[in-house]
């Protein structure tokens, strides 16, 4: 094996400086409102938008406009894209900071797995890498789609033009003056309803009166409007208030849905829809904090095998560090945490990556095989859709882009170079390691001591990275029951000045201890993940999207992108279904036999 380089420590130090302010001019500049920043809801949001006490203006549904509702506070609907997720003009964000979200969603701590898929999987694992991006980037583009209705342009209603005034009306010859009374004046024009309400008369008013059963004039004046109407092809249609639109010049998009939670309430009704989404990103979130906890034994005890503490030992001591978490009140801690992760992965990845190009004449090119297994592959599939699930965050991404229209592009190449990498990574280091490929990469390298300052590293980052679902959780979780009576049983854990209540740190300290005990509990990495991704991964990657978008846009869609659809759901459901079962017996089978040590 060919030595491992020296490093020169005092040259680094300047290096991530010039990293860090690098970075920081690619950021949206924060301004801070609150406990959090504005644009947090953006950065590093895998799960969602901005903090509590955040206010923002301009994100309704279409009929809440014009209601004279005040923007309230966005709430853990917000920061997991709920349907009151919420923008303003200070979230925008270019297409460049769009990509590196996604990218940072879709190619976080969870690819030190991908070489085990490849291990169980072979060739098919990496055809799986590169259609199930294809896949996911396709549903990510119809997801939101579905938020967007098309709408009739009149000419004359461009972008920002009020509707055409409404014409006065022409008096019948066979009207006598004397009865005619209200032809004679024309003040009730000059003020027409729908642009000044000046006057106690309004046009709905006088429309009412004209048209009244016992007025002797209405029946000669509705029949010149009905023979003016016919004589104009083609008909030119009205508006609610009766106010005759000039001629149709086309469509134009609107977005009258803000959140997965919006689309799924339109969908599957405004109670289980929303209920069946949250119960999923719930599901997700929870179980990345248990796969964290998880991945940091794993790294531990691959860094002293020959030691006296175990794997469950290691999910302890690394656990005792999670507990301050539970005073985090905003994200923007948590958002300078997750840009470090971000930056420190990427290193490690260079490192592993380099270190397999060093072992080059020993790759093992006939060790990829092209049988596939039934029985392990579904859950390197299930490894695979949880790599790749970023679409609970696009609508809120997407709506706040500066460009939204460059929205299909940025997703476009996050993908590709996600799969690319992705298919490069778990191939490269499973040629390097071959059959002796563990669940996680970094377990198998050969220097004690290299191997152990990249395992430190990879446990730090998780810790890190901690934070950003547990966060999400909790959020939900006090939505869902702590917002006090009549809407949930239990009390707000928040006092009124704003910190937390005891019992309520005590319930967010259980949070941590549950997912420090579930890991415990199940302490396998690739399988718990394989088994998540089956479960979550399939339902908000591939089924709920292709289902939404039939539902909302069958009437628009060709024959041959709804069969796409029905292929891409019935993907979904043989995914989930064989994946759950095979992960899940897999768990059953690894729980009974007891961890190896």
């Amino acid at each position: 094996m060919p030595a491992i380089p020296g490093f020169n420590m005092s040259a680094i130090g300047p290096v991530v400086g010039s990293l860090w302010e690098t970075a920081k001019s690619k950021i949206p500049k924060c301004k801070e409102r609150g406990l959090a920043a504005p644009n947090e809801n953006t950065n590093f949001a895998k799960f969602g938008g901005g903090g509590p006490q955040q206010r923002n203006a301009g994100s309704h549904e279409m009929r809440d406009l014009g209601r004279g509702r005040a923007a309230s506070t966005t709430s853990s609907d917000d920061f997991c894209g709920g349907e009151s997720s919420q923008k303003g003009p200070d979230f925008k964000i270019n297409e460049w900071q769009a990509a590196w979200n996604v990218t940072n969603a879709i190619q976080g701590m969870f690819i030190v797995s991908l070489p085990f898929a490849v291990r169980q999987g072979g060739y098919w694992a990496i055809a799986a890498m590169i259609g199930i991006a294809h896949i996911c980037c396709y549903t990510g583009k119809i997801l939101v789609d579905c938020l967007y209705e098309d709408v009739d342009v009149y000419e004359g209603e461009e972008e920002g033009a009020l509707p055409p005034r409404p014409p006065p009306p022409t008096r019948p010859e066979n009207i006598s003056w004397e009865d005619d009374s209200k032809y004679q004046s024309t003040d009730f024009w000059d003020q027409p309803a729908g642009y000044q309400q000046q006057q106690s008369v309004t046009f709905e008013d006088e429309q009412f009166q004209s048209s009244n059963p016992n007025n002797p004039f209405y029946q000669a004046i509705e029949e010149e409007q009905k023979q003016q109407q016919q004589a104009v092809e083609p008909a030119q249609p009205q508006q609610n208030n009766g106010v005759p639109r000039g001629r149709l010049i086309g469509k134009r998009k609107v977005r009258v849905r803000d959140s997965y939670v919006a689309i799924a309430r339109d969908c599957l009704g405004p109670k289980w829809g929303k209920r069946m989404v949250h119960c999923a990103q719930l599901i997700e979130l929870l179980m990345t904090c248990i796969l964290y906890v998880v991945v940091c034994g794993d790294l531990m005890v691959g860094t002293f095998p020959e030691g006296p503490i175990d794997t469950r030992s290691w999910m302890m001591i690394c656990g005792i560090l999670l507990i301050p978490l539970s005073f985090l009140k905003s994200l923007h801690a948590v958002s300078v945490l997750s840009f470090w992760c971000t930056m420190s992965h990427l290193f490690i990845n260079a490192i592993i990556l380099g270190y397999c190009l060093l072992e080059l004449p020993d790759w093992g090119w006939g060790k990829v095989k092209w049988t596939l297994d039934l029985e392990k592959f579904p859950i390197s599939l299930g490894v695979i859709v949880f790599s790749y699930t970023s679409q609970i965050f696009l609508p809120t991404l997407e709506g706040n882009m500066e460009d939204p229209s460059k929205f299909r592009t940025m997703l476009d190449w996050s993908h590709i170079a996600a799969a690319i990498f992705k298919s490069l990574f778990g191939y490269m280091c499973f040629l390097t390691f071959q059959s002796d490929t563990q669940q996680v990469i970094t377990n198998n390298l050969h220097s004690a001591g290299f191997k152990g300052l990249v395992n430190i590293f990879l446990v730090v980052k998780a810790i890190l990275s901690y934070p950003l679902p547990y966060y999400a959780a909790c959020q939900l979780l006090e939505r869902a029951m702590f917002r006090g009576k009549p809407k949930t049983y239990f009390p707000s854990v928040w006092e009124l000045d704003g910190e937390l209540k005891v019992w309520g740190l005590a319930f967010r300290v259980g949070v941590i201890i549950g997912t420090i005990l579930m890991a415990i509990s199940i302490p396998h990495f690739a399988t718990l993940m394989g088994f998540i991704g089956s479960f979550t991964g399939t339902m908000l990657s591939f089924i709920w999207p292709c289902y939404f978008h039939i539902i909302l846009k069958g009437h628009e869609l060709d024959d041959k992108t709804k069969y796409f659809n029905y292929f891409i759901i019935f993907l979904g459901v043989l995914f989930g279904v064989i994946g759950i079962w095979d992960s899940g017996s897999e768990l059953i089978r690894a729980f009974s036999i007891g961890l190896p040590f």
